[in-house]
């Protein structure tokens, strides 16, 4: 047997052992809903599907970091990689939707498209979807905040599936297309490239866990952004720059909040293009018009067929802003500072603590977002000076990879501390950003924090209480332990040596 059969063995194994726990979820409870569809009647059950994703996690894990980093007895070549990634993505197609609903959601909108219905400036009317007992309790007044290209691929899956499973399998195949050409995109990348690289950087990408499970398994949308991303990328190397706009503002369309990144981030590539590399504030104005121009004209058309009023763009955000925190800094400084109040008024009593919890005023909505609105801004403010403090080296450098790398620390830093809300997802189109990104210690961080925040997902089918809840709940708290460990070097540090 060939060492590359071996890879691909072991790699496809632990693939198998995820897609099966989902597969096992999916016999055990009788229906394909995401949230909370607990296996709740048999322990046993329960072990099984929990233990068949942490062994094929882990072991997933670990075959992809020797990959990355070379080891002697997993090394591929590019071409291998991207046959094993596509092979995994087509794996991750059976993997059925286990960690959150945001599929029914996407499928519910385009149930309502398709019968001409829009929910951009009233999330009540979701309710009338055929797919709204499928779609999270979070979500089912929410207005839409997924663009009209977006809201195109939600009408095509329903328009062809017709009944919920038929659009199911077609929105999944749509998404194990574009994980797929992503990939492809990636590759590109590299066979254009004479960079000599220390580590299996296209391998770094394309077999990322993030990618495979929450791009092709999970059909998040993300993997669809990340897709423009990547040939908004490639036409700039190639220097087709209008293509390139384009490509960027149909992203732009696709979620609007993602904007204060990717605007900003043609117009870095189009100033160390022509203002550092050719000296051209010329060239760089006349891009610089272009960009504004194409994006605003790309947008507007976009939502010509959706459009009611201003808050066809504002109402969504506004929500928002009536979401209690998740999975954020901004939770977990709320979580510590309520039951650190707590547990002082009981004189430092677990017991008395552990009474406490229990009561039902003990943790409201309302006192979490009279907390979320002190604290939301002191985390929004060192967000911005972060982020600007990034792109410092900017001013100067003529890398223009080097671009793509300050902007994936930006994006992490947005998430990290400006968004309340954070979902292990927004990470997609952030590792097409970090593909030229040769270090190790940007690789470790990113496979720890970019993989094993998947993981708390699975407690929508662990019941509540159960043990193994509890461990996917602490798994959590590396998302900000890990962060922080990293944080002198890869986002003070390393920007500082590059001022």
């Amino acid at each position: 047997m060939s060492n590359k059969t071996k890879i691909y063995g072991q790699y496809l194994f632990f693939s198998m052992l995820i897609v099966l726990s989902s597969l096992f979820r999916w016999y055990s409870t009788g229906t394909l809903k995401a949230d909370g569809n607990f296996v709740n009647y048999s322990k046993l059950h329960t072990w099984i599907l929990f233990l068949s994703y942490v062994l094929g996690f882990l072991g997933l894990v670990y075959t992809y970091t020797k990959i990355v980093f070379n080891h002697s007895q997993y090394q591929l070549n590019q071409i291998q990689v991207r046959n094993l990634a596509f092979l995994s993505c087509c794996f991750f197609f059976f993997m059925t939707v286990i960690f959150a609903s945001d599929i029914y959601t996407y499928l519910a909108e385009g149930d309502l498209a398709s019968r001409g219905i829009f929910t951009y400036t009233n999330g009540e009317i979701l309710k009338q979807s055929l797919f709204i007992d499928y779609v999270s309790d979070w979500w089912k007044e929410c207005p839409n905040h997924y663009g009209p290209p977006l809201l195109f691929l939600f009408y095509l899956s329903v328009l062809i599936g017709k009944t919920i499973m038929g659009s199911y399998v077609v929105f999944k195949l749509l998404m194990l297309f574009t994980t797929i050409a992503s990939i492809h995109l990636v590759y590109k990348f590299f066979v254009n490239s004479n960079k000599e690289y220390k580590y299996n950087m296209f391998a770094f990408v394309a077999l990322a866990p993030i990618i495979l499970i929450e791009g092709a398994g999970q059909a998040h949308v993300e993997i669809f952004i990340a897709l423009l991303l990547a040939g908004c990328i490639y036409q700039f190397l190639k220097e087709n720059y209008i293509n390139a706009i384009g490509l960027i503002a149909l992203a732009m369309s696709c979620k609007i909040m993602y904007s204060m990144i990717l605007f900003p981030f043609i117009v870095a590539l189009f100033y160390v293009e022509f203002i550092n590399k050719e000296k051209s504030i010329l060239k760089f104005s006349k891009y610089l018009v272009y960009s504004f121009f194409i994006t605003i004209v790309v947008i507007a058309i976009s939502y010509i067929p959706v459009w009611e009023s201003i808050q066809t763009i504002l109402a969504p955000m506004d929500y928002h802003k009536t979401k209690t925190p998740s999975r954020s800094f901004t939770e977990v400084l709320i979580l510590i500072y309520h039951y650190g109040r707590e547990l002082v008024s009981t004189n430092f009593s677990i017991s008395g603590l552990i009474e406490k919890t229990h009561e039902s005023n003990f943790l409201t909505k309302t006192l979490v977002l009279n907390y979320q609105s002190k604290v939301a801004p002191i985390f929004k403010i060192v967000g911005i000076l972060l982020a600007g403090f990034s792109i410092i080296p900017l001013l100067k450098t003529k890398n223009i990879t080097f671009v793509f790398h300050v902007f994936a620390k930006v994006w992490i830093i947005i998430i990290t501390f400006y968004s309340p809300i954070f979902n292990p997802w927004y990470y997609i189109p952030i590792l097409i950003l970090l593909y030229n990104s040769d270090k190790k210690s940007w690789i470790v961080y990113s496979i720890i924090a970019m993989s094993f925040t998947i993981n708390p997902q699975l407690s929508n089918s662990i019941p509540p209480g159960h043990i193994a809840e509890v461990i996917l709940s602490i798994n959590l708290l590396c998302f900000p332990i890990i962060f922080l460990i990293y944080f002198q070097e890869n986002f003070i540090m390393e920007t500082y040596r590059n001022i």
